[in-house]
Formats: structure tokens, sequence, C-alpha cells
């Protein structure tokens, strides 16, 4: 299935990692269309996440990662991050 990203409109739990509004996240669209009015798929919204210093965070399966690296951020707890 196609990859799909969006914005998230409000607080988001996907795979034990919490997504605050005006993140971008990049999954499986059926995934995406799971999500029903909790995120925004329009190329506008997501361009606006993106100009204003949104990262895309991949979901695949219950694996979330920042720009596709597995290792910038395993339990999504930004003060332990050994990549900053």
């Amino acid at each position: 299935m196609a990859m799909k990203k969006a914005r998230v409109l409000t607080a988001l739990t996907i795979g034990g990692v919490i997504f605050q509004p005006n993140q971008v996240i990049e999954a499986e669209a059926g995934f995406i269309k799971s999500q029903g009015d909790s995120v925004d798929t329009s190329p506008a919204a997501v361009k606006y996440c993106l100009d204003n210093g949104a990262k895309v965070a991949r979901i695949a399966g219950n694996e979330e990662t920042q720009d596709g690296n597995p290792d910038d951020n395993p339990d999504g707890n930004p003060d332990d991050n050994p990549n900053e």
C-alpha cells in the first residue's frame, strides 16, 4: 500500500509515542485513513507544518521513527536522544 503524509490535528498516541498537533506523520494510506478527523492529509496542511519546522515521523506497523532513522529517538523521549 502507498505511504501518505498527514498533519496531526489532535494529540495521538501511536506505538506508545505521543504526537502533538502540527506534527507530520507518514504511514500506509489505510492507517492514515483510520485516524479519521485526528489528521489532515491535504497537501496544504502538510506543507504548512513542514514550512514551520516539523519533521516527518514515519510509522511502520507499531514502530515510529523520525525521518526514517529508527535510532534517532526509539522511545520518543527527547531528553535521551543520543544523536543530539
